[in-house]
């Protein structure tokens, strides 16, 4: 009889499976299945081991059907093969077929007693009954639309399939984004079709591709799909329609990147191909004068002769800015690593040892370290760093990478991991072999990924990169980003690469990290034997490096760089004293804060305070939600830089575009005008959650002043259902005798229209007010934030936004009622002196903006900004606000 294998990443859903096989079979039939790893099987995921001992329980003459649910559960079974070849009593195949509909069609023609093919086939077709009810098109022949599947697994790679054997839907959709479909973009699309039951495919028609892979990151990038390109998307499935609306949700609102800074709207964008997009400018025009070269020579222009400078005369080198600010110090030549395997390959037992299985098992591993790195980087405020470290966690994931070293291995003979390394480094060279000066910077993040896992799997095989000690100017043909994280601002002077460009993520990181860099600088060969330890000088603004400037030179760039550290402080210490208007009026600046890395910086930055906390920091990518312990952990280290200074938590602020997994949240057509904030928190089946967030409020409030604001506010019941809830996590605390904050201030975030009409009202019911402008002006404006063809609309200057604060603030004049702006229009300069004007007693802004906005609001004529609020409400566009009221 033939043995049938249930392979999945979840071990209750294969035994689940198991359960339903056991019911449909009139006999009793061999089965056995294979899924979770860890302890108990618990995590998900999947091991060659246990589906080579699965099949080998099930083994008979007749042969063994496996099936598996996705990605990785697929690599395991050919591992498994790759164990069992030539030990086994029969054949066993692998079958692309529905894990459930196709076990129960196997399942009851192994009882009937079918052959090994005939089992496959039903399998194969197990979908035809639900194609057919459902009104689904059926491919000829009936069976799964297969994509050219058949039964030969090796064809299913790639997505490459017939058109006729398949029913498609297709959509087209232009790009927007600055740098096109790279790999920040390109995961997210990844990401969000592998939601969807559907096989999706992509191409590029401005480049004449073909349609490739759209479950592969690097077959989604190397299409070189620049801004203002046309992609093309088709997806075969149940889930087609809703998977391709997906992905037009996903590009309308920019794929969450900013727009580009001319701020096109899609439809106007045209071909950039080839294009390479400037960060910063190159020319010197830009810089301040004391900037200008004096006594070191004149500066030579990019690709200028350098030989002579390298020789040990004074000479400048032009390169791309990359990350701003001036730097000094010696040069240190930092190598790549790179993995040295052994001459003729690995021994036999080492080959076994680090086969597929330890390749694919490292993978997991390393992908599992990259989401942990990437959470604890939005967690610190890096939101960079975290989408380059998920970028990387999706290049090592994909399932044609490690195909690809099988075929290596295959071919050359060589062991597994040698083979994935020299299938990363073929993905690297096309990807430097590419046009486009942005995609040719993938190249590094690939190499970046393999030298990670190499280390991982045989940390003998690779010698990492020592970083020096002293204050160095760091200079290698390029850098890898996860070296780049590793570095420390006050240890590294600045960078200089001889590859590489400003939108290389190694360049991000070095931005976020206040580190001066200089990219694709023309140094000759040698450079590492006649620079080492020598001084340079570079300009991180205007792109250029010094080599061997002159000791006045260096005294000169070491007062500029001095006086920019005095200025950076003067400016800090000035923010410690309030903000005071012309009638000395107190005006509080307070912070927006979203990590604790947020909350520090805000500190030190002379914020009076916290006017938002958000809480959705604490849920956002979690796989499971955060107890009361946790969070009051984590509100308690976010608080701790405050001091006495009042701290604002708003409730946890869900739904719109932030999204939690472990909620399992159905899906909403236009989830902005949906179950968001409040409305979520008072749902019934939310309650546990609502009232654990509560008491952890409640326990600090114990330690500390705190206030509470409800988000997204439109009605009198939603603040009175929240005090019903805030009464009733108070008694549960008290009744277990744990200490909790009394009657705490209650404000509500204003907005949505229905808050601004009701603001006299709701105004009864609570201590304060706090406008959120980002979402009142979408919703004032019905113009969705993210859309980048209605960006336009989307300026919180518009008269209309601006009548709508000043409507609010006056229904919170009568109650007396104090008003705050915790949106960013509280941090832009041509609209503070408005919000003064209208009636706003205090901003909320980031850590960035709190002394800024304090040197602005030093010195303002209330009396003067109600004259400006009123010439701003008699406008009759955005525009006109902004050309009169230029700061």
């Amino acid at each position: 009889m033939v043995g049938l294998v249930i392979v999945s990443h979840s071990r209750l859903l294969a035994e689940a499976v198991l359960v339903l096989l056991r019911g449909v079979s009139s006999r009793s039939i061999p089965l056995a299945c294979a899924g979770g790893t860890g302890q108990d099987h618990q995590d998900l995921g999947t091991d060659a081991m246990e589906i080579m001992e699965a099949i080998q329980s099930v083994d008979s003459p007749e042969g063994v059907l496996v099936l598996m649910d996705l990605g990785s559960a697929i690599l395991s079974a050919e591992t498994a093969l790759e164990f069992l070849e030539g030990s086994l009593a029969g054949p066993v195949k692998l079958a692309p077929a529905p894990l459930v509909e196709g076990g129960v069609a196997a399942a009851v023609q192994i009882g009937l007693g079918a052959d090994l093919d005939t089992v496959l086939a039903e399998a194969m077709e197990a979908l035809s009954p639900k194609l057919s009810q459902l009104g689904s098109p059926v491919p000829e022949g009936g069976g799964l639309p297969e994509s050219g599947h058949g039964t030969d697994l090796q064809e299913s790679r790639g997505g490459n399939c017939p058109d006729q054997e398949v029913s498609w839907v297709t959509g087209t959709f232009r790009i927007a984004t600055a740098h096109g479909l790279h790999a920040r973009p390109a995961a997210r699309l990844v990401q969000t079709l592998g939601r969807y039951a559907v096989q999706a495919q992509i191409k590029n028609p401005g480049r004449a591709t073909g349609w490739v892979n759209a479950g592969s990151l690097n077959r989604v990038t190397t299409l070189q799909v620049t801004r203002g390109q046309d992609v093309e998307v088709r997806c075969s499935g149940q889930e087609a329609r809703e998977a391709l609306q997906a992905v037009a949700e996903l590009v309308a609102e920019n794929f969450g990147e900013p727009l580009p800074a001319d701020n096109l709207p899609a439809d106007n964008l045209e071909d950039h191909s080839g294009e390479v997009a400037e960060v910063l400018p190159k020319s010197s025009k830009n810089s301040s004068p004391s900037r200008e070269m004096s006594g070191s020579g004149e500066m030579s222009g990019a690709g200028a002769p350098v030989d002579a400078a390298v020789g040990g005369e004074i000479g400048v080198i032009q390169g791309i800015p990359a990350s701003p600010g001036l730097g000094l110090g010696p040069a240190a030549p930092l190598a790549l690593p790179a993995p040295v395997f052994p001459e003729g390959g690995m021994a036999l037992e080492d080959l076994r040892e680090k086969g597929f299985s330890a390749v694919e098992r490292g993978i997991r591993e390393v992908v599992g370290q990259l989401h942990h790195q990437a959470a604890l980087s939005r967690r610190n405020g890096r939101k960079d760093q975290a989408e380059i470290t998920e970028a990387h966690a999706l290049l090592l994931a994909d399932p044609e990478l490690l195909e690809e070293a099988r075929r290596i291995a295959g071919l050359k003979g060589c062991p597994a991991l040698e083979a994935f390394w020299r299938a990363a480094q073929e993905v690297a060279e096309s990807y430097l072999a590419m046009e486009d000066t942005y995609l040719q910077a993938r190249g590094i993040d690939m190499r970046d990924v393999a030298i990670r896992l190499v280390a991982h799997v045989a940390p003998d095989l690779v010698k990492p990169s020592e970083i020096p000690q002293n204050h160095s100017v760091l200079v290698a043909d390029d850098l890898l980003p996860s070296q780049t994280m590793s570095l420390e601002a006050d240890r590294v002077a600045g960078i200089v690469t001889l590859a590489g460009s400003a939108s290389s993520h190694a360049a991000i990181i070095a931005r976020g990290l206040g580190i001066p860099m200089v990219a694709a600088v023309p140094l000759p060969p040698g450079w590492e034997g006649s620079l080492a330890g020598s001084s340079l000088v570079i300009d991180g603004t205007r792109g250029t490096v010094e080599l061997h400037p002159s000791q006045e030179r260096c005294h000169q760039v070491q007062e500029l760089i001095r006086h920019d550290r005095e200025e950076a402080e003067a400016l800090r210490r000035e923010a410690a004293a309030p903000a005071v208007l012309a009638g000395g009026e107190l005006f509080p600046v307070y912070a927006n804060v979203a990590t604790l890395a947020d909350a520090r910086l805000s500190a030190a930055s002379g914020a009076e305070g916290v006017g938002l906390l958000r809480t959705e920091f604490l849920f956002l990518g979690a796989s499971s939600l955060p107890d009361e312990e946790a969070q009051l952990a984590a509100l308690r280290d976010m608080a701790e830089p405050f001091g006495n200074h009042p701290v604002t938590v708003r409730l946890l602020d869900i739904g719109g575009d932030k999204e939690v997994s472990a909620l399992d949240l159905p899906g909403e057509a236009n989830p902005f005008l949906g179950v968001r904030g409040v409305r979520l928190l008072l749902q019934p089946r939310h309650r546990d959650l609502f009232q654990a967030h509560l008491r952890a409020i409640l326990r600090l409030a114990a330690e500390r002043p705190l206030r509470i604001m409800i988000p997204m506010v439109s009605l009198v019941e939603e603040i009175r259902g929240v005090q019903a809830e805030l009464a009733l996590a108070r008694e549960a605390l008290r009744a277990q005798g744990v200490p909790c904050g009394g009657s705490l201030p209650l404000g509500i975030m204003v907005e949505t229209p229905a808050a601004v009409f009701a603001a006299a009202t709701l105004a009864r019911l609570v201590d304060f007010m706090s406008i959120g402008t980002n979402d009142l002006t979408q919703y004032v404006m019905a113009a969705e934030r993210g859309n980048a063809a209605v960006s336009a609309l989307g300026d919180g200057l518009h008269p209309a936004v601006l009548a709508a604060i000043s409507q609010t603030v006056q229904g919170a004049n009568g109650p007396g009622v104090p008003v705050s702006v915790c949106g960013e229009l509280g941090s832009d300069a041509q609209a503070v002196p408005i919000l003064v004007g209208l009636g706003i007693q205090s901003v909320s802004v980031n850590a960035a903006s709190v002394a800024p906005v304090k040197r602005q609001l030093r010195g303002l004529c209330r009396d003067r900004c109600r004259e400006l609020a009123q010439e701003a409400l008699r406008q009759d566009v955005a525009g006109a606000n902004r050309r009169s009221f230029a700061p």
